[in-house]
């Protein structure tokens, strides 16, 4: 699969969904950028935040001015 899936969800403004990420019902993304093989569950709000390549959130999550990312920090960058 190629394409972003975004069942029964608002996406936009300036919001941009990566292909192979996938966008629950009910869900809102707004002003955030979603990488490929995210998944982002049902009835979620992101706002102004970057959820990572391969990141999962939960359903009912509200993501509102993050960086949502699976990697660590290094040792000298805490």
């Amino acid at each position: 699969m190629d394409e972003a899936v975004v069942a029964g969800a608002t996406i936009g403004p300036r919001a941009y969904v990566s292909e192979r990420a996938v966008v629950g019902p009910r869900t809102a993304v707004e002003r955030s950028v979603v990488y490929e093989d995210a998944r982002i569950g049902t009835r979620c709000r992101v706002f102004d935040s970057i959820i990572d390549a391969g990141v999962t959130v939960p359903d009912g999550a509200v993501v509102e001015s993050k960086i949502v990312s699976n990697t660590r920090p290094e040792r000298g960058d805490r």
